[in-house]
């Protein structure tokens, strides 16, 4: 969907990933509504006409038997020490369960075949690392139709396109969830899990920052860190160190910036720990469950933190601990990983139950 909240809506119901039982192929909804095609990927083409194909299910074999000489061999990419589940990976498992011959692709994915690709692990672990392996491209383009709809999940920054090696304007009938920063629909960047913290109501620092202040375009993260260093001082602590979850346990606010990509890990590892985001953008805004972030946290400009820190200096104690209780409702509820494979299928199926939102795909890859 583009707009609304699926906050009121029950929570066992916006996180149920079990698999549907009893699906009989004979009764499976053959033709699935294609509203969504208009309401998302028409965002970026909008004379974009397709048909949910008759042979779907065969078709989905089909498409993963050509590819499976690349992706059998694929495993979790090690990246900072961690080495998965990434959320690519738990997508695959999510819908493995649920493409079996028993099953009704609808069920799960609505007007959608879905592509289980591991894209970023295919990238990062190729023979030639950061390249996709020879003939992967021409793999993928030769088995896809243009008039069917597809969706899959992305993790990279730069989305499936990597380095200008898979272009979107190629395959506009492509619906990509992307946790990294480019695709149509915003959802949530893991790293590892990280436990609700424990957190006092007497803390050192209203802010702090434990990341890298490289990476991002614009030295975004230098002039933030400056700022606040000079606004705030003791108040006010930066470092990147082993000791990073104890700073964050002992501040009021997790200074989240946009990385290389358009997000940061660090916006989900304090959302889990049940603390306060403050993620700031330059020109995108891309944040999970856009219509409810600023019941969570604040997305940004840097030009508007000033203001933010004056709003935040005349908080009382009980209004951090009241939006921390909102933070670890909705930890449970939408950035834990089953919730969030719960949140996609609801997309899909019955997008007003979801609180994803849909965008037109950015015009560059990482650089706005």
């Amino acid at each position: 969907k583009e707009g609304g909240t699926a906050k009121d809506a029950d929570v066992n119901e916006q996180t149920d990933t079990e698999p549907v039982s009893g699906s009989d192929p004979d009764v499976c909804e053959k033709q699935p509504p294609m509203d969504i095609i208009e309401d998302c990927l028409r965002l970026t083409t909008p004379d974009l006409t397709l048909e949910y194909p008759d042979d779907a299910f065969e078709h989905f074999k089909e498409i993963h038997e050509a590819l499976d000489k690349f992706i059998k061999p694929s495993k979790p990419h090690d990246w900072m020490g961690y080495q998965g589940p990434w959320i690519e990976n738990v997508w695959i498992e999510f819908a493995k369960n649920r493409t079996s011959s028993s099953e009704c692709l609808p069920d799960t994915f609505g007007p959608f075949v879905p592509l289980l690709i591991p894209w970023t692990d295919l990238w990062v672990g190729s023979p030639s690392p950061f390249r996709y392996q020879a003939g992967l491209v021409d793999a993928v383009k030769a088995v896809l139709r243009p008039n069917v709809p597809y969706v899959t999940l992305v993790q990279s920054a730069e989305g499936l396109t990597a380095k200008d090696e898979f272009l979107m304007e190629d395959i506009p009938n492509v619906l990509v969830f992307s946790s990294g920063g480019y695709g149509h629909i915003p959802i949530p960047l893991f790293k590892q899990e990280e436990p609700l913290a424990q957190l006092s109501d007497k803390r050192t620092y209203l802010i702090s920052y434990v990341g890298s202040l490289a990476h991002d375009p614009w030295e975004m993260r230098k002039k933030m860190d400056k700022y606040l260093n000079r606004r705030l001082m003791t108040r006010y602590r930066y470092a990147k160190a082993p000791n990073w979850r104890e700073i964050m346990q002992d501040s009021w606010i997790s200074m989240t910036p946009r990385g290389f990509g358009r997000t940061a890990f660090h916006v989900v590892e304090a959302i889990q720990m049940g603390l306060i985001p403050v993620h700031i953008y330059n020109q995108t805004k891309w944040v999970p469950y856009e219509n409810l972030f600023d019941e969570i946290g604040f997305a940004i400009t840097l030009d508007e933190l000033p203001a933010l820190v004056d709003k935040l200096e005349n908080w009382t104690t009980q209004d951090f601990l009241d939006r921390e209780k909102v933070v670890a409702r909705y930890r449970e509820s939408h950035f834990l990983p089953k919730a969030v494979m719960g949140q996609v299928q609801n997309f899909l199926t019955k997008a007003e139950k979801s609180d994803l939102v849909c965008h037109q795909l950015p015009s560059t890859t990482t650089m706005s």
